[in-house]
């Protein structure tokens, strides 16, 4: 588990330069104190970036934990840069608030909302696109890089798809 998370800070790394969209200036990188719509007329028109827009939609699929050699059910949601997870299983549920996302890999903190006595809240889960149908997460404990459960999902419906 250790080297997949060497690898993956390693890639993000050699990649993290590629991953930005060519539209970002200076003036929108945090700790410059060049405000964000300064290059731009107004703010109705941001540029439109597809790439961002991956994750959105429905996935469904099952999550594997190796420490207690278990199965469930995974549902996440992701409309409007809301990210709802649910494990109906378990039971739990909550969000997953967004540390960094490129165009083929995304990273969050789990908040468990409902449920926080089955499921422990505040762990990191690693995205990475398998291709536009299908995304791999790993999770790690809040304390530890180290992958302590898997999942696949599969892509259900788009988010405008969704009722």
């Amino acid at each position: 588990g250790l080297v997949i998370v060497l690898g993956y800070m390693a890639w993000r790394a050699n990649n993290k330069s590629t991953s930005e969209p060519s539209s970002l200036s200076s003036a929108t990188r945090p700790g410059n104190d060049v405000p964000a719509n300064a290059n731009r007329g107004t703010e109705s028109d941001p540029p439109a970036d597809t790439s961002s827009q991956w994750l959105d939609g429905r996935w469904e699929g099952e999550g594997y934990q190796s420490d207690t050699k278990t199965t469930w059910a995974v549902r996440l949601t992701v409309q409007d840069g809301t990210y709802a997870i649910d494990y109906p299983d378990i039971p739990c549920r909550g969000r997953w608030a967004l540390i960094d996302k490129n165009s083929r890999a995304a990273s969050f903190t789990e908040v468990i909302t409902q449920g926080t006595n089955r499921c422990d809240n505040n762990n990191h889960v690693m995205i990475e696109k398998v291709n536009d149908s299908e995304i791999s997460c790993k999770y790690t404990r809040a304390s530890s890089r180290a992958v302590i459960a898997t999942a696949t999902l599969s892509k259900k419906a788009q988010a405008s798809e969704q009722r």
